[in-house]
C-alpha cells in the first residue's frame, strides 16, 4: 500500500450527521468508538508473545483497501469538511506499544485513550497492539472516529478487518433518490419533527425535573474503563418472559448504577432521570451515522426499569 499518498480527483462533502460528530470532537470529549481484545499467541504472535508488525500490516493491508471508510480524511472547506481519499500509512495506523501491567493496565490505558483525539491529518482510526495485557498473548485497541461509522457501521468494519471469513457486509444504505425523484415533504411535518427533536434534547441536557445532581455538574478529566463477561444468553433468557429485551436489562443496571453513584455522594436520588438513548435506524443515504434519539425515564430510585420512552 503506497504510504501517504492522498488522492484529490474525488471529494464528498459530509452529510449532516457526519459533520456534527466531527464537529463535537475536542480534547477532554473525543468522538471515538474503542473496541478492545486480547490476543493468544498463535499467528503473527510469536511463541515470546511479541507480535510481527510486518506481517500483521500485511494481512490487514487488503482487507483496508475494501473499506473506503478506512481511506479518507475530513479536509476542511469552508465552514463545513469533505472527505478527501487518502492511502494510510501503516507504520502510523498500526502501532505496537509500550507494554501495560495485565488486564488492570489494559483498562486504564483504554481510559486515558477516551480522552485523546485522533489525528486529523491521516484516516481516523487506528490499530493498536499493547504487550503485558495478557499473560497468554497481547491486547489489541481499535479506535474508529464517530464521524466514518456509528455504532452499528464499526462492528461490521471490525468484523471485515478480523474475520474476513464471516457474513460480515458493511450495512448497506438505501441510494438516495435522485433530485427529479426525490419525494415531497409538508414543511409542517418537517417543523414539527424538527420541534419535537429539540425538545428532547432540552429536556435531556437540561435535566427537567430533576434539580442539582453531580450527574448535571462539571465532568472530571478522568475516564475509568472496567471490562466485565456477561453470558448474553442467559440474560435473554430471563429478560425474554417478562416481555423485555437485552437492550432493556442494560437501560435498567445504567439505572442501578446512577442510584449507587449518587447514594455515594450523599445526593437524593430522584425518582425519574431523564436519559438520551442512541437508537438503529434504517439505513438509508450516504451517511455514516444512521442513528436516533429517544429518551428514557429511567426509574433510578428503585434500581431498575424505565418509566416511559418517547421517540
Amino acid at each position: 500500500m503506497r504510504a501517504g499518498r492522498m488522492i484529490t480527483a474525488a471529494m464528498q462533502r459530509l452529510e449532516s450527521a457526519d459533520e456534527a460528530n466531527l464537529v463535537l470532537d475536542h480534547v477532554g470529549q473525543v468522538n471515538v468508538f474503542l473496541v478492545a481484545a486480547l490476543l493468544s499467541e498463535g499467528g503473527f504472535i510469536g511463541p515470546d508473545r511479541s507480535p510481527d508488525m510486518a506481517a500483521v500490516r500485511a494481512a490487514l493491508s487488503e482487507r483496508i483497501d475494501a473499506l473506503p471508510p478506512l481511506r479518507r480524511i475530513a479536509v476542511a472547506a469552508g465552514r463545513r469538511h469533505r472527505w478527501v481519499e487518502s492511502s494510510p500509512d501503516l507504520s502510523q495506523h498500526i502501532r505496537l506499544i509500550d507494554a501495560v501491567a495485565g488486564l488492570a493496565g489494559l483498562e486504564r490505558l483504554c481510559g486515558e485513550l477516551m480522552s485523546v483525539p485522533l489525528p486529523y491529518d491521516r484516516p481516523l482510526w487506528e490499530i493498536l497492539l499493547i504487550p503485558g495485557a495478557s499473560a497468554e498473548g497481547i491486547g489489541v485497541v481499535l479506535r474508529i472516529h464517530h464521524a466514518i461509522a456509528d455504532g452499528i457501521a464499526a462492528v461490521a468494519i471490525a468484523q471485515r478487518l478480523f474475520d474476513p471469513s464471516g457474513d460480515a457486509a458493511t450495512p448497506a444504505a438505501t441510494p438516495r433518490p435522485s433530485a427529479g425523484a426525490r419525494p415531497r415533504r409538508r414543511v409542517g411535518n418537517v417543523l414539527g419533527r424538527v420541534g419535537s427533536s429539540v425538545r428532547r434534547i432540552e429536556m435531556t441536557l437540561g435535566g427537567r425535573g430533576v434539580g442539582s445532581t453531580l450527574l448535571l455538574g462539571e465532568r472530571s478529566p478522568h475516564r475509568g474503563v472496567s471490562f466485565h463477561a456477561a453470558d448474553l444468553a442467559a440474560l435473554e433468557e430471563h429478560t425474554q418472559p417478562l416481555g423485555a429485551t437485552v437492550n432493556d436489562a442494560l437501560l435498567s443496571a445504567v439505572s442501578s448504577g446512577y442510584r449507587a453513584a449518587l447514594e455515594a455522594a450523599g445526593e437524593q436520588v430522584p425518582t425519574q432521570l431523564p436519559v438520551s438513548v442512541p437508537v438503529a435506524l434504517q439505513r438509508r443515504g450516504s451517511s455514516a451515522n444512521q442513528v436516533g434519539v429517544m429518551n428514557a425515564a429511567v426509574n433510578a430510585r428503585s434500581g431498575g426499569g424505565f418509566l416511559a420512552l418517547a421517540f
